[in-house]
């Protein structure tokens, strides 16, 4: 494991009551992710330090990306790996106590190329698992976005989890969000109508060690690429758009923290917003870090699924969260050396 993710892991560790996981086996679905594998990485740790006994259940769509990702630790003999598509029935022996649901398809890349996949991995994908759940009696954790939410009317000071907005289903972009908003109702319905218990999370720009990089098509991941590779900053937009950037092990460990304490059927939204940046200060920040400039890419506008998302942000409000215990540890700038360290050790180990 990484030094960097082991660090972290080890501070997540540290900020939840892992002994409610003692003995029990929980099944990540899309477990390559980022933020999927930063809780695999966790469980493994749990183990390897604290004797746990966690049956960990991988399901992936690549055996070897699943290698790549997890190396060693898929010879454990408390890891288990599916391949699979989460869109097929899931088929697994024994108990299953939690489920992570992650597998998604979120990038600009597939909402513009692949929407129908999109939507299919988001809507059958959840069917799939509740149907699972059904059967095994387990508890769902659902990895939503903060894109759920649309325009809210009025732009209130915050969002909670109570608010709704407009989302345009003739968008080519909503396919994302407009299908999350399905899975959500999805697992609401299976609750309601098999007792199948239930959180979700709504997570807002998370980023961190793991994130794709090369070709990912979204802000942060863009401007980790130039920073990893020495490379003037391209932006696709004038770069005056606001955002709030959550290190992956911050929201892993609210994943957690909702996982084991959270109230059945609630949702939480997870989001760092202590440090509110523009777009462009960042990437000046970037570039300057490692000695090149900042660029901007005009865009056509008509193909806006491309684009970065343009809805203007108004900050989530993580009180519920925050009851449960959870406060970000580490800061915007803190996180995006750690995620450069990390990549500049991946890239030369």
């Amino acid at each position: 494991m990484n030094r960097i993710i082991e660090d972290d892991v080890g501070s997540i560790a540290n900020s939840i009551e892992y002994e409610k996981l003692r003995g029990k086996s929980v099944l990540i679905t899309g477990a390559t992710g980022m933020l999927a594998s930063y809780i695999v990485f966790l469980l493994h740790h749990l183990n390897q330090t604290q004797q746990c006994n966690i049956q960990i259940w991988l399901l992936v769509r690549s055996s070897v990306k699943a290698q790549t990702k997890f190396g060693g630790i898929l010879e454990d003999d408390f890891v288990h790996v599916v391949v699979q598509d989460v869109c097929s029935p899931i088929e697994i022996a024994g108990s299953i106590d939690y489920i992570v649901h992650g597998a998604s398809m979120a990038d600009p890349h597939s909402i513009s190329e692949r929407p129908f996949e999109v939507i299919k991995a988001n809507s059958v994908g959840t069917f799939q698992v509740c149907e699972f759940a059904r059967q095994k009696k387990s508890k769902v954790l659902f990895l939503s976005t903060r894109e759920v939410y649309g325009e809210v009317s009025g732009y209130p000071k915050k969002i909670n989890e109570h608010m709704y907005g407009a989302l345009d289903p003739m968008n080519a972009r909503n396919c994302y969000p407009e299908s999350k908003r399905v899975a959500e109702a999805t697992l609401l319905s299976c609750y309601n109508e098999y007792g199948v218990p239930f959180n979700i999370v709504r997570i807002a720009h998370a980023f961190g060690p793991g994130m794709a990089i090369d070709n990912d098509g979204r802000i942060m991941a863009d401007l980790m690429h130039s920073m990893v590779n020495h490379e003037n900053v391209v932006l696709k937009s004038d770069g005056t758009m606001k955002r709030a950037f959550c290190y992956v092990a911050d929201a892993a460990c609210a994943i957690m923290l909702v996982l084991l304490n959270g109230e059945t059927g609630a949702v939480y939204n997870i989001a760092n917003e202590t440090e509110e940046t523009t777009v462009v200060e960042l990437a000046n920040k970037i570039a300057s870090a490692v000695n090149r400039t900042v660029c901007f890419q005009a865009q056509d506008k008509t193909e806006n699924c491309k684009q970065y998302l343009q809805t203007p942000r108004v900050p989530l409000d993580v009180t519920a969260l925050q009851k449960l215990g959870w406060t970000p540890k580490v800061s915007l700038w803190d996180g995006i050396m750690r995620t450069y360290n990390y990549n500049i050790t991946e890239h030369h180990a």
